[in-house]
Formats: structure tokens, sequence, C-alpha cells
């Protein structure tokens, strides 16, 4: 992945110079692989400037930390518990809103996910760093109840 940064340098304040950063394959590829789904779930409870600004504040934090979160023995759980506390702090902020709405998280997110944004069970628990049995299990227990009604922003292009 590569990233244009555009900061002024010291001696140049008035003009901008470009500063190309490579990030390391294996982010890369733990980009393209949660950043969609991370930002529907934040545009399933934020406004989209929002969204798009805790999703990106997330993936830049896991960038910055990336050598050492890939000792992290669930690093898909870690970052999905990263994001899920900047998005419940965000909702909670900007807008009174408890995002797991008095349930468990692991039930809540499952719900939101699969049932509402429709991505399927094993993409989910590779998402969250969860085993996909483990989801079936908590859609059973919460069979029946709506653990997310609100209704899902349109994903962007």
């Amino acid at each position: 992945m590569d990233v244009t940064l555009r900061t002024p340098p010291p001696a140049h304040r008035d003009r901008l110079s470009t500063c190309r950063l490579i990030l390391p394959a294996d982010f890369e590829a733990f980009y393209l692989l949660h950043h969609k789904l991370y930002l529907r779930y934040a545009l399933h409870h934020l406004d989209p400037v929002t969204a798009h600004d805790v999703v990106a504040t997330v993936f830049g934090n896991l960038a910055t930390h990336w050598c050492r979160l890939l000792r992290h023995p669930n690093l898909s759980s870690h970052a999905w518990q990263l994001f899920r506390s900047q998005a419940c702090l965000r909702a909670r902020r900007e807008e009174g809103e408890n995002i797991h709405q008095a349930t468990r998280p692991l039930h809540y997110d499952t719900a939101v996910l699969h049932q509402h944004l429709g991505y399927p069970l094993a993409t989910v628990a590779a998402a969250i760093g969860e085993e996909t049995s483990t989801l079936r299990s908590a859609l059973r227990l919460n069979s029946g109840r709506n653990l997310a009604p609100r209704p899902v922003a349109t994903p962007p292009s």
C-alpha cells in the first residue's frame, strides 16, 4: 500500500511537499480484508463523516503499531476491540447512543454484521477474531431478539 502524505517542510511552510510512505504488505492485506466491513459497521451507528474518521483513525493506529501488533496472539480480535471501543466512544459522545444496547457486545456485533449487513458468519468470524461456531451460538442464544434495529446506511461504492 502506497500512501502519499502532504506535509510542509520546515524551510518551506508555504508549499506542500510529498512524502511517500510504503506500508508493509501484511498490513495492506489486513486493510483490504477488513476496511469495508469496519466502515459499514461504523456507518450503521454513526454519521458518514464520523464513521470515516473513526475507521481512518483506527487503521492509522494499527499501521503505526503494526510490527508490535503482529506479535499479538489474535490480531483480528485485538484490532476489532480497538475499533469497537473507538466507535462506541464516538457514538456515546456524539449521539448519546450505546452501540451494544444492553446486550453482550459479541452477540450484538454478530447480529449487526451477519443479520443486518449480510456478511457470512465465516467473514464475521475472521474480522472479529472469533470462531464461527461461537458466533453461531451467539445467534442462537439471541434468536427472536431484535438486537440491532437501526436502519443500515448505504455502503460506500
